[in-house]
């Protein structure tokens, strides 16, 4: 009698063994497949931007949104069904239409656009915003191809060339100048308040046929009456990219509904000016009872990556 009980807690201490075993190398599959997702993300936007074309006369995407971001610049590479070897390149998180009977389908997912166009195109293809900085023309929903499924969550901010990291490609803390229709000039100067560092944006509206132009000029020396600004790329101040995502394994994806998935996107906050993207997300990632409040796999299963891209 009692080597029948040994035997049925040796069988039990088995079972359970083969149970924790199994989830552990489930969860480390997981892991593993989420990994290489990510760093075939980093490697894909690596491999873009160092192909950027960064000239005082070429615009870049370098506006934010609230919640999930886009960027978008000209790249030497070729573009999705071409063979021309300039692209205007552009990532964004979006949903795509459900596909009936396929769990998981419309959710977000991260997108790339590389619409391969000519020099010329480059030129008549690009779009102003005084508002918001220079942007390219955003590219069509059919442009764009799935790049990472399980990435639900995409943030970008820029280290500038002083050190500080920043949401915007300009020094926010001294005056700046978006909505002119004209270049800046000797008299912009301290009378006005501007100081070095201080950024110019002219917009000149255009027509079909007539393109409008956008220009961008950083003051060199705000001394009265013989300020110096200098015509300049969008990406002057910056030193690097700062790409940081958040993502979740596809099989606890399609458990998640809608209202779901919006509550995880909504703990990671926006990038804040001086603070660390990463920093900020991870804890949210290392604290599991909001996450779990959301649903119960996703204590474990939420990862967080970030990586710095320094510019051409």
């Amino acid at each position: 009698m009692a080597a029948i009980v040994i035997l049925i807690f040796l069988v039990l201490i088995m079972t359970k063994m083969i149970d924790i075993t199994s989830r552990t190398s489930m969860l480390t599959g997981k892991t593993m497949d989420v990994e290489s997702e990510v760093r075939m993300v980093f490697d894909r936007f690596a491999l873009d931007l160092n192909q950027a074309v960064n000239r005082p006369d070429v615009d870049w995407r370098l506006n934010k949104a609230v919640g999930n971001d886009q960027i978008g610049f000209w790249s030497q590479v070729r573009g999705y069904n071409s063979q021309r070897t300039l692209s205007s390149v552009n990532f964004r998180v979006a949903s795509m239409a459900p596909t009936p009977g396929v769990p998981g389908s419309g959710l977000p997912q991260l997108e790339r656009a590389a619409r391969g166009v000519g020099w010329d195109e480059m030129v008549l293809g690009v779009e102003q915003d005084p508002l918001l900085g220079p942007t390219l023309v955003i590219p069509a929903s059919s442009d764009y191809q799935l790049l990472g499924d399980q990435i639900f969550r995409l943030e970008f901010c820029y280290l500038l060339k002083d050190g500080s990291l920043s949401t915007v490609h300009y020094n926010s803390q001294i005056k700046n100048e978006f909505l002119s229709t004209r270049a800046p000039n000797a008299s912009d100067d301290v009378s006005d308040f501007y100081e070095a560092g201080s950024w110019w944006t002219m917009t000149v509206s255009g027509t079909p046929a007539a393109p409008g132009t956008t220009a961008h000029y950083i003051c060199r020396d705000e001394s009265m009456g013989r300020a110096i600004w200098e015509k300049t790329a969008p990406t002057e101040n910056i030193s690097a990219i700062v790409m940081a995502v958040a993502i979740v394994d596809r099989k606890t994806r399609m458990l998640l509904s809608d209202g779901q998935l919006n509550s995880l996107t909504n703990l990671f906050l926006d990038a804040d000016d001086g603070a660390d993207v990463l920093s900020a997300w991870n804890a949210v990632s290392d604290d599991p009872a909001p996450l779990i409040s959301i649903h119960p796999l996703l204590g474990q299963t939420v990862r967080v990556y970030q990586r710095y891209f320094t510019l051409p």
